[in-house]
């Protein structure tokens, strides 16, 4: 059963792969265990940066009009935030949406 969860969600599946590989890697190295949670965290965080990547390779296949659509439904929350965006037309902030390229730093 755990292979046909990994193979179903492969963020899930890099995860886990990259998670053993850091504990492997901080246990030869011998980095204290109150800085393992540091890089372990990163991991998890990154897990969602990884998770939108794949979205938008999915994305790329649809036509421009439903791509659009979907990044609007799934940009919404950030892009409701931006104030001087208010108003613009929905062709433009679907464009907006497309062309945001999320970087993730520790």
């Amino acid at each position: 059963t755990c292979s046909l969860i990994a193979n179903a969600d492969p963020v899930e599946s890099n995860f886990e792969t990259n998670t053993d590989l850091l504990n492997h890697m901080l246990t030869e190295a011998d980095v204290p265990h109150v800085q393992r949670s540091v890089y372990r965290g990163y991991l998890r965080e990154a897990k969602s940066r990884d998770t939108l990547v794949q979205f938008r390779e999915v994305a790329r296949r649809f036509s421009p009009a439903l791509k659009g659509q979907l990044l609007m439904h799934v940009s919404r929350h950030w892009i409701g935030k931006i104030y001087y965006l208010a108003g613009a037309p929905e062709q433009c902030l679907m464009e907006i949406a497309d062309s945001v390229d999320t970087q993730f730093y520790s």
